[in-house]
């Protein structure tokens, strides 16, 4: 499996952060800076791990996960926000997603949550 990671925040500056630390890991990484671009992605590529902000200009995060869940329900879509309140956490929930990371990041953690998100993928291709 090709190690591939869709990154989508509207701030370009977390973009190229997690790009360059995905990269230097060994992932293959692109990124979108909106909605609409993120789902096209995804649309035409074999991502199966995505790092999604919640709060978007347009399509929210929210709505957005839930179009990638139907897309790929075997995607794991990460939440990435700095609203850590349980209002958004169970709205993440809701929509689909995997797994829940506040920001700032510990990138450490992002990386860690990268490998084991991989390794379910590769144990549910095996089921």
């Amino acid at each position: 499996m090709r190690k591939q990671i869709l990154v989508v925040d509207d701030e370009k500056q977390i973009r190229d952060i997690l790009e360059l630390t995905f990269k230097d890991a060994g992932f293959f990484v692109r990124c979108a800076g909106s909605g609409e671009e993120a789902i096209e992605l995804f649309k035409n590529e074999d991502y199966v791990i995505v790092f999604l902000d919640v709060k978007l200009p347009g399509l929210s995060g929210f709505d957005i996960c839930s179009e990638m869940k139907r897309l790929k329900p075997q995607a794991y879509i990460v939440a990435m926000t700095g609203y850590t309140d349980l209002f958004n956490q169970n709205k993440c929930m809701e929509s689909g997603f995997d797994y829940y990371f506040p920001k700032p990041f510990k990138f450490n953690l992002l990386m860690q949550l990268a490998r084991d998100a991989l390794e379910k993928i590769e144990w549910w291709k095996k089921v």
